[in-house]
This record gives structure tokens, C-alpha cells and sequence, in this order.
């Protein structure tokens, strides 16, 4: 039987709290100005962009505030540094503020898996340079063998090799 994670929710005061302690800035990218759903709701409301009168004088919100440029720059999330899945907390100093497209491509990792993943795809050309060099083949050569393969365990793979004959 699998354990159920309970995960906190935090009413709007709390996030709109927390994003201010950590200075609206992804902990990532340090993209700045960030807002929660709710703000950015409340902002494309207020300057009445999304609201229709109906035929009665009665207003609708349409949905289509989710696809707004200031949605998709701008989202929010409250993300765990190590996931209550992997064992995190809901302990302020496991929380952190990031912008959503960080919060989506972290998914489920922990901060020093994501870190290494990331410093593994943007070195991963270079090694691949230096592995077709070592092993008197041509870039093209490696490329293909490991196109579609996960970078991390690609760049991991070859520095190994490397290593293994120097």
C-alpha cells in the first residue's frame, strides 16, 4: 500500500506572504516580479480585460485570462527543494519560489538532481566534442548513437569513458 503525501496548502495572505520574504525572484532563473495565479486574476480583472457584459447587464470572466502573456511570464509557485514524494517537509527552509516554467522542469527532482541535470545538458556538446576526439570519431557519429537518450546519463556515460583511458 503506497503512503499518501500531504501537502500543505497555503491560503492566498500565506503565498502572497511568502513571495514577498523571497523578493517575487525565481530561485532559479531569477526571473523577477513574480505573482500567484490569484494576483495575476485579480490584476487582469481589475483593468477589466477577460470580463463580458451579457445581454441581462450580468458579467462572465472568461477563462482565457490562463493563456495572458503576464499568466505565462509571470505564474508563481511555491515548489519543495526536495519533494514530500523523495521525503521533503513542508518546513519553510525546504520552500522555495519559482517561476512556473523552473517549478515544470524541476518536476520531481531534488535541487542537486536538477542542478546536475542542468549543468549536464548545457556541457554535454563540449564532452561530446571531446569524446569524438578521444575515440577517433566524428561528432556526427555520436550525436546520432546517442540522440534521444537521456543527456544526463549521455554526458555521465562518457565522462566515464573518457576517464577509463587517460
Amino acid at each position: 500500500m503506497s503512503r499518501r503525501i500531504r501537502r500543505r496548502s497555503f491560503t492566498t495572505k500565506e503565498r502572497i506572504l511568502f513571495a514577498e520574504e523571497h523578493g517575487r525572484t525565481c530561485s532559479i532563473c531569477k526571473k523577477e516580479g513574480l505573482m500567484f495565479v490569484s494576483e495575476i486574476k485579480e490584476k487582469l480583472l481589475s483593468e477589466g480585460k477577460y470580463v463580458f457584459t451579457l445581454p441581462d447587464g450580468s458579467e462572465v470572466v472568461s477563462a482565457a485570462y490562463f493563456d495572458d502573456p503576464l499568466m505565462k511570464d509571470k505564474a508563481a509557485n511555491i515548489d519543495h527543494k526536495t519533494p514530500l514524494s523523495r521525503g521533503g517537509t513542508d518546513e519553510s527552509s525546504n520552500l522555495q519560489l519559482l517561476c512556473r516554467a523552473c517549478n515544470l522542469s524541476k518536476n520531481n527532482q531534488t535541487m542537486e538532481e536538477f542542478k546536475w541535470r542542468i549543468y549536464c545538458e548545457e556541457n554535454v556538446n563540449d564532452t561530446a566534442k571531446e569524446f569524438a576526439n578521444k575515440f577517433d570519431l566524428s561528432r556526427e557519429e555520436v550525436v546520432y548513437f546517442f540522440r534521444g537518450k537521456d543527456k544526463v546519463k549521455t554526458f555521465e556515460f562518457m565522462q566515464k569513458l573518457i576517464r577509463s583511458v587517460e
